[in-house]
Parts: C-alpha cells; sequence; structure tokens
C-alpha cells in the first residue's frame, strides 16, 4: 500500500483505487436494498424489456439477476408474473407514464415459488428530443409486511367496533388538566348520536366537555368529576343523561380509572361509556307497572272480553266464509273432473272398437291394419296426456300448498333424482350452483323444475357431451334462476310461441307441448315472471323470477 500511495500519480493505480471504491459503495448500495427490501433497474420502455437491475431486484424476485433478466427479457413473462387481479390497473399505470414521465403503484405479484407478494413500484421515464420514451429508471420495493400489517391493524381496529357496536359501548382518553379530550372512540360517539369528527367539533366549539351531558345532570356531574380529580382516586362511576343533536335523550353509564397522576390529582383517564338507555327504560316501565298494574289488569279484562266477543263473531263469519269457498272448490273441481271423463270417455270407447276392428278385419291385410290401429292408439294415448295435463294446468291457482322458503338446490336435485334412470342412460352431465333460496308453494316450484329438466333431456339428446346446469344470478335488482342445456337450442322467433299450450317446434321429439305452460303459469301466479334465452355456445336456458316476498 505504501508503495502504491508514493506512486499516486500512476494511471494503473488511480484506476484501482477507483474500482475499490466503487466496489465499496456497491456492497453498501447493496446492503441498503437488502435491509429496505428494495432494488432498482433500468427498463427499455420501447422495447417493453428488461436492460439492467440491481441484486436487490432480482432477491425480491426471488431469482439471480441472469434470471430476472432473461424472464423479464419478453413483455409477457414481465405480466405473467402480476397477480391477475392486478394486471390491468398495473399496465393502465405503465401506459398513463407517457403523459406523466412518472409512475407510482401498489400490486401483488407471484414469485417463483408461489408466494404472494405486495410490491411499491416507482417509474420515471426517459424521453428523447421528439419526446418518445425511451428507457426508464425504476425503483421496487417489498411492501408485503406492511400491507399485512396494515390488514391486521384494520382487522383489530373493526373487531373493536364490532365488539362496540354489539355491546352498545365506547371508550375515551381524557387530560384532566386540560379539560380535553384526547381520544373517543366511534362508540362513544355513535352514543352521543354523532360521529367521531361531529363529536370533537361540537365539545372544542363549546369549549367544554361536558356540554353534550343533560343540562340537569351537567353540573352534578361535573362536581363528581372534580371531587375524583382533587382526590386523586383510582376509579370514577356514574349515571347520567346525554342529549343528541335530534334532541333525543339517552342514560349512560361512566366507568373510568386514573392513569396518571401529577401532586396526588388525576391527570389522564382512560374510560368506558355504556348506553343503559333501555336498562333504564326498562326499570321504569317496571316501577309504573307495579303502580298501576291492578287498574291495568280490569282494563286489560274488560277489552279481553270485548276482543272474545269480536273473535268469536269473526269465527263464525269466517267459517261460514270458509265453507262457501269449500263448496266453490268442490264445484270447481267436479267441473274439472268432469270435463276430463267425459272427454276420456270417448277414447276408452275408441280404444274398444279397435280392439274389435283388429279382431274382424281381413287377415291378408293384418300387417298393415296393425300398424294403423298403433298408431290410433299412439294418438289416443298421447290425447289422454294431453289431457292430464289440461287439468293440471286447469287446478293451478285452486290448489295451492302452503307458501315457505325451499332451497333451489334442493328443488333440482329433487327433480333429477325423478329422472335418473333417463339421466344415466345418456349421460349427461349435470351442474348445480349455489343458489338462494325460493319462496313460494315448493311442490310447485318442484313442477317447474321437473318439466324443466324433462325439456333439457329431450333436447339434448344430440349433443355429443349433454350437459344441464342449475344456477342463478344477479340482475337488476332481483334473482334471476336458470336450468340451461347444451342441446339444439330454439331460434328467436319461436322463444315466446313455446310457452302457449300444445305449442311444439319438433314433432319428433316425445312430448305434449303443455311443459313449458305449466312452468310460465306456475311462476306467473307466484308473482314472477318466465323467459327464454340462448347462452353462449349454444343450447337453451330457460329463465324465471320470483319476487322476494313471494312467500309473505
Amino acid at each position: 500500500m505504501k508503495a502504491k500511495q508514493a506512486n499516486a500519480a500512476d494511471p494503473v493505480l488511480a484506476l484501482e483505487s477507483e474500482l475499490d471504491a466503487l466496489l465499496t459503495q456497491r456492497e453498501l448500495l447493496d446492503a441498503t436494498e437488502l435491509i429496505a427490501h428494495i432494488g432498482h433497474c433500468r427498463w427499455d420502455y420501447y422495447n417493453n424489456q428488461l436492460l439492467s437491475c440491481s441484486l436487490g431486484y432480482a432477491r425480491i424476485f426471488n431469482m439471480s439477476v441472469a434470471e430476472i433478466l432473461e424472464l423479464q427479457s419478453d413483455w409477457n413473462n414481465s405480466l405473467a408474473m402480476i397477480h391477475p387481479d392486478d394486471r390491468e390497473r398495473y399496465v393502465d399505470a405503465y401506459r398513463a407514464q407517457q403523459q406523466s414521465g412518472s409512475y407510482r403503484i401498489e400490486y401483488r405479484f407471484v414469485r417463483n415459488d408461489g408466494q404472494v407478494r405486495w410490491l411499491r413500484e416507482v417509474g420515471i421515464l426517459k424521453f428523447d428530443d421528439a419526446g418518445v420514451a425511451q428507457d426508464a429508471f425504476g425503483i421496487l420495493q417489498d411492501i408485503t409486511e406492511q400491507v399485512e400489517h396494515a390488514q391486521d391493524l384494520e382487522t383489530r381496529q373493526e373487531l373493536a367496533r364490532q365488539v362496540e357496536a354489539i355491546t352498545d359501548i365506547g371508550h375515551f382518553i381524557n387530560d384532566e388538566e386540560n379539560d380535553l379530550f384526547l381520544y373517543v372512540s366511534p362508540g362513544y360517539a355513535r352514543i352521543h348520536g354523532r360521529s367521531v369528527d361531529e363529536f370533537m367539533a361540537y365539545v372544542e366549539a363549546q369549549q367544554d366537555n361536558l356540554h353534550a351531558v343533560h343540562e340537569q345532570d351537567r353540573e352534578t356531574l361535573r362536581a363528581k368529576i372534580v371531587d375524583y380529580i382533587e382526590a386523586g382516586a383510582d376509579t370514577f362511576d356514574a349515571e347520567y343523561r346525554v342529549v343528541h343533536p335530534d334532541g333525543q335523550v339517552a342514560w349512560v353509564r361512566e366507568r373510568s380509572i386514573a392513569r396518571a397522576r401529577k401532586d396526588g390529582k388525576v391527570t389522564l383517564t382512560l374510560g368506558v361509556l355504556q348506553d343503559i338507555t333501555e336498562k333504564r327504560q326498562f326499570e321504569q316501565g317496571l316501577r309504573e307497572a307495579r303502580d298501576t298494574l291492578e287498574a291495568t289488569v280490569r282494563e286489560r279484562t274488560a277489552q279481553l272480553n270485548d276482543t272474545v266477543e269480536r273473535l268469536q263473531l269473526e269465527i263464525v263469519e269466517r267459517e261460514k266464509i270458509s265453507s262457501e269457498l269449500e263448496t266453490k272448490n268442490a264445484e270447481l273441481e267436479r267441473f274439472a273432473y268432469t270435463v276430463s271423463h267425459d272427454l276420456k270417455t270417448p277414447l276408452v270407447t275408441i280404444k274398444g272398437f279397435l280392439g274389435f276392428l283388429a279382431r274382424d278385419l281381413d287377415p291378408d291385410q293384418h300387417e298393415r291394419v296393425a300398424q294403423d290401429i298403433d298408431k290410433i292408439n299412439l294418438a289416443v294415448d298421447k290425447m289422454g296426456r294431453m289431457l292430464d295435463e289440461l287439468l293440471e294446468l286447469s287446478r293451478i291457482g285452486h290448489v295451492v300448498g302452503e307458501r315457505a322458503s325451499c332451497e333451489a338446490a334442493a328443488l333440482a336435485r329433487e327433480a333429477l333424482a325423478l329422472n335418473e334412470a333417463r339421466i344415466r342412460e345418456r349421460n349427461i352431465e349435470i351442474r348445480i350452483d349455489d343458489m338462494p333460496a325460493i319462496h313460494g308453494d315448493c311442490s310447485r316450484l318442484l313442477e317447474v323444475y321437473q318439466n324443466l329438466v324433462e325439456n333439457a333431456i329431450k333436447f339434448n339428446a344430440q349433443a355429443a357431451e349433454p350437459r344441464i346446469e342449475f344456477g342463478s344470478r344477479e340482475q337488476d335488482g332481483e334473482t334471476v334462476y336458470y336450468v340451461s342445456d347444451n342441446g339444439i337450442g330454439i331460434p328467436a322467433e319461436y322463444r315466446e310461441r313455446v310457452f302457449d299450450l300444445f305449442e311444439r317446434l319438433d314433432d319428433e321429439v316425445d312430448g305434449t307441448g303443455v311443459g313449458l305452460t305449466l312452468v310460465r303459469r306456475i311462476i306467473e301466479f307466484h308473482g314472477g315472471r318466465a323467459w327464454i334465452e340462448s347462452p353462449d355456445g349454444g343450447g337453451c336456458r330457460v329463465c324465471f323470477t320470483l319476487p322476494a316476498d313471494a312467500g309473505a
């Protein structure tokens, strides 16, 4: 070292000395970045790739400098590291710097070991003489611990707020020497009918911490507080009234402890305030009830007698109305049964004579006659099914069960169970999403799902991988329930017609054309709507809504 110092003019020695200084600075910078969890880089803005970076920068990504340079040589690779929920926001900030020349953003990224970390990134853009962005200098800091600490603190504060709200309490810290609130919690301010800012501004404007106390209790309370402070007591306990901005009066209980003293006097108090209005009102109610119990019993007894008489008259009247309704309902049911029976009678006769016809016709034409008879039988059976479903349709609105809350997913599963064999035979994939409860006649709503399942099974027979999905979505302030399939679908011009009675789009598909009519009739009877959509990828989606108070 002495030889080098003696020959300081030697350019080689001077270069070595400068290199030593640079290495020392670099080690110092790396140590600083390690301690502060930061790193820096240069970014080729024109080509969207990393030009260079510090060891601290690479360390943040859990990589070596060479690895991060290779990975971020491609813009898509760089974006892929950013958490999907933050990616669009990051791109917007990156593009916005063309106008501002700099940006600052906090976002999450996924490290190569799968950890999700939080980054704070500050970028400064460099432009050429023509105003075209060339490259940028960026500083990154891993702020995961800071974010987690802030989130934990917010969780603790929210828990404290919830505890205060549930228990109707609040707390405060008071500087007794200067008669000044150092802190009041949201619960404390809420007991006074104000927000924290409103309460602090109010007592500051009045220059009196007790100005929110009821005027009849204020001076008594002030005297008790003075005694507590002067005596240097350990605790303070008092019940008094406070007045809200709207004039409402609330009873409170304050329990405090002394946290600091000076010259034997209390200088700092930590207190808890509880709203005991309901307790006071209950006690007052008990006193009033005790004083007026006999008079109240006599009055209520007389009222009860009057009520019993009115109820007896109402019961007689309602029994009369109920009897009339039962008679009318019975007449309606007999009418529907008679219509159905009278229409079926000719069909039974036809089938009987067809049997005779098959026996008496020329044997040489037996095969052709048998085919005709089979077709006639099929038509007769179909007509019978139509009549059954028409009877069912006529009963909607007259025969209903008690309305209640029905689990939509449970109704879907029950409807599927009724068609389990056909579903297994066709290997249909089933998906049931979580759905809100439906209010209504659960047996009728089961018929809705059963008809929709049967339709979906019939019309997705040609699908290579048939699928039926049950779900719901929120739309325009109401819940839309749906059953969708990936079958042949329904053209737009027929989506309303299919709800008409006996309307069928494909005569080759088994059915009577009453199923969707039943669906719409049941839904509309509950006060809802039903319609058909064409989901992405083809197929058919039958949707319906029910009012939230349908079960009320």
